[in-house]
């Protein structure tokens, strides 16, 4: 929602050196306290932070990119495969 307004803002060196500073903390924060419901999302919100870099389009990023959201929304079935296989032994 920022980048939109203010497109400029990812190109920041400030702003992505904050974005894994924040992200490193988040970690070692879930780490340490084993707190991960109030620090995963200023743990996704750092590594958004840090990897928002417009770039020039090729063919590798182009795909990474299209695969990305079926990897994401699709991730469930991984899970009950492992768990029916598991349930085996």
């Amino acid at each position: 929602m920022i980048g939109s307004h203010y497109p400029e803002i990812f190109d920041l060196k400030l702003i992505r050196i904050a974005g894994c500073v924040v992200a490193i903390v988040a970690a070692l924060g879930i780490h340490a306290c084993h707190d991960y419901l109030s620090l995963a999302p200023l743990l996704a919100i750092g590594v958004i932070m840090t990897l928002a870099v417009k770039r020039q389009k090729n063919r590798i990023r182009a795909f990474l990119g299209e695969i990305s959201s079926p990897l994401y929304l699709n991730n469930w079935i991984g899970f009950f495969a492992i768990k029916f296989v598991l349930s085996k032994f």
